[in-house]
């Protein structure tokens, strides 16, 4: 409410104190007089141009909030710190689901079989993998497996239509293509390797559980995802290792 008193106009601020504090309000209210400040400072200037912050705060804002960098392991890749912790708790659970758990030694064991049988049929760095499996362990296990024997892989979501899935595979040149009985029959043709994690596990299992030879560094590719592709076809936007540790670490 503002009331005019001779030369002077008195505001007064009412609020409910069930949805504010006293400590908001007052930020209002010197918000409100920064605003009327910046009026009578430049009455030509846009509505949009006018500021309700003080320096001070503009400051706290824009400088102090955004101070969040944060020292984190530049020269690794998303198998060295999983190795790593693989080596510290290898005994720990490091995934569950509906009808399998595995430790992380078991999950590293795993990973270190499916990367050799991908070396194997020829994947190296820079190479793609296409996956469509479902989200089970074994799943965690594959994505690893590609890391470790250099690659990088491409999600293929079965949900998504058949034409879209053909576009994608055609689009990325995908070496290898891993999936399973249960999504195989919805995917389109294809002509590369495929790696049946069901059909061939027993196979791959029988393999060196021995880390391979270390094939990638951060800036080699981790995985390609594709856009909705609203503005056309879907796009493939390439993700570095680096990003992903940059993100992960940020999320520990």
């Amino acid at each position: 409410t503002a009331v005019e008193a001779g030369d002077t106009i008195n505001c007064q601020f009412q609020y409910n104190t069930d949805l504010f504090d006293r400590e908001t309000v007052r930020r209002m209210a010197e918000r409100f007089v920064t605003l009327l400040d910046s009026i009578v400072a430049d009455p030509e200037r846009a509505v949009a141009r006018l500021t309700v912050l003080s320096p001070e705060e503009l400051h706290r804002v824009t400088v102090d909030w955004n101070a969040t960098s944060a020292d984190y392991r530049r020269d690794a890749t998303v198998v060295t710190l999983f190795e790593e912790q693989a080596a510290r708790n290898p005994h720990f659970i490091a995934v569950e689901g509906d009808a399998e758990t595995l430790t992380y030694g078991d999950l590293d064991r795993a990973a270190n079989r499916i990367a050799h049988h991908l070396q194997s049929l020829g994947v190296g760095p820079e190479s793609l993998v296409a996956v469509s499996t479902e989200r089970t362990p074994r799943m965690l296990a594959v994505l690893l497996g590609i890391w470790k024997a250099g690659g990088a892989y491409v999600p293929l979501d079965p949900s998504f239509p058949a034409e879209r899935l053909a576009y994608m595979l055609e689009s990325s040149q995908a070496k290898v293509l891993v999936t399973q009985q249960s999504v195989r029959g919805v995917l389109p043709a294809y002509g590369g390797q495929v790696v049946m994690i069901d059909d061939d596990w027993e196979a791959i299992q029988r393999g060196s559980d021995v880390a391979p030879p270390r094939s990638s560094d951060p800036e080699n590719l981790a995985y390609v995802l594709y856009t909705s592709g609203s503005t056309g076809l879907p796009k493939g936007v390439e993700i570095p290792q680096r990003a992903v540790v940059n993100f992960l670490s940020s999320m520990a």
